[in-house]
């Protein structure tokens, strides 16, 4: 917690409006874990062609492309 904690920290002060990342969804360590820190699930089609290439490519390396999510986290 406290390394994202630094990280959002930082992203902030470089003047981002937000953070986003891709990871599980319902996994307890993961999705619902982000989500006790301010982020929430977003739809990747609503964030542009970069998420769902991201997305996509994840789903090229093995991870179960059905179960994973793109939050994001306004600053």
């Amino acid at each position: 917690k406290a390394f994202m904690t630094a990280m959002v920290e930082h992203i902030s002060r470089e003047g981002y409006k937000s953070v986003t990342l891709t990871t599980y969804r319902n996994l307890a360590f993961n999705g619902r874990w982000y989500s006790r820190l301010g982020f929430f699930e977003v739809n990747p089609h609503d964030m542009g062609r970069d998420y769902l290439d991201i997305l996509a490519s994840e789903a090229q390396h093995g991870l179960a492309v059905r179960s994973r999510c793109v939050m994001r986290k306004v600053l």
